[in-house]
């Protein structure tokens, strides 16, 4: 009998019903829900690692174990387990078959992250991962402890129908952290990660062809230009605090400083200045006694 054979029978069925058997047929209707059963001691394909389902739950993803980067997907057969079935009846290629094995075509030297893999809310590429060690030293030692080796990574958009490998996108000696997706999120097209080295977030597009672009990258710097920015003003302030770039101030002109002598003493070396009479422009005062004294005759 179909859910809907159960929930039709109960609406047409005898009404006054206690509240037990009321009970007792709601829970019976829960039972033609799947998953309604669990399978134990499977056995699963010796040379395969269970990843997970796709979103639509047609596919199961897996990967090859060992050093091969090979994806392996299966489609689903049927999610009903029979009351009656034998052990041999509930093994893994009852419920499963293999649509393709394919190989990732990785970087040289990489080998997939076997516990990462993100899918798209399309339902046509999934995101692998890749990784090379290749500095075993890091300038500052006593930072991210258990921190014991920077990595080239790559990220590859695969199509879940084919197995084509589309695009990558990689990073060099960086530290992500990949284990169940933790430094990598996935939403839409857009695609964050984090970077543990520098401390950024690197936003990439994942296009309908696949291919990733990067959009910007936010952490010490918001935007592309800040930087350019921050170095503008700290030149502008190491200019002000040098003193050999401050501009000199204008110099202005001493006030001149005019001496009248005897008529015998012209033309000839001055007097002492005893007999001199020294003034300031600037002083009118004194500029007019020494003029009414030379007319009178004083000097």
């Amino acid at each position: 009998m179909t859910l809907h054979n159960e929930i039709r029978q109960r609406q047409i069925g005898p009404c006054g019903m206690g509240g037990r058997t009321a009970l007792m047929t709601s829970r019976w209707a829960y039972t033609e829900l799947v998953p309604n059963h669990i399978i134990y001691r499977v056995q699963t394909p010796s040379d395969t690692l269970i990843i997970r389902f796709t979103l639509d739950g047609k596919y199961l993803l897996c990967l090859s174990k060992g050093t091969a980067n090979d994806v392996h997907l299966y489609y689903t057969k049927t999610s009903r387990c029979p009351m009656d079935a034998t052990h041999d009846e509930l093994c893994f290629s009852h419920y499963f078959g293999l649509k393709y094995k394919q190989p990732v075509k990785t970087l040289p030297g990489h080998s997939l992250c076997k516990d990462f893999c993100l899918l798209m809310n399309n339902l046509k590429y999934m995101i692998l991962a890749s990784s090379k060690v290749v500095n075993l030293h890091h300038a500052y030692p006593l930072t991210l402890d258990g921190l014991q080796a920077y990595c080239d990574y790559a990220f590859y958009s695969v199509d879940i129908e084919t197995g084509q490998t589309l695009g990558h996108y990689t990073l060099s000696s960086d530290y992500l952290f990949l284990t169940q997706n933790a430094c990598v999120s996935m939403h839409g097209q857009m695609l964050a990660i984090l970077s543990l080295k520098s401390q950024e977030i690197k936003l990439l597009l994942v296009d309908i062809d696949g291919c990733f672009h990067e959009l910007r990258s936010t952490g010490a710097y918001l935007r592309p230009d800040d930087k350019l920015v921050i170095d503008r003003h700290e030149q502008y302030l190491s200019d002000d605090s040098d003193p050999s770039t401050t501009a000199d101030p204008p110099t202005q002109t001493p006030p001149c400083r005019h001496y009248l002598h005897d008529d015998a003493t012209l033309g000839q070396v001055p007097l002492k200045r005893s007999h001199e009479t020294e003034y300031d422009d600037t002083d009118d005062g004194l500029l007019d006694q020494v003029n009414s004294a030379k007319k009178g005759g004083g000097l």
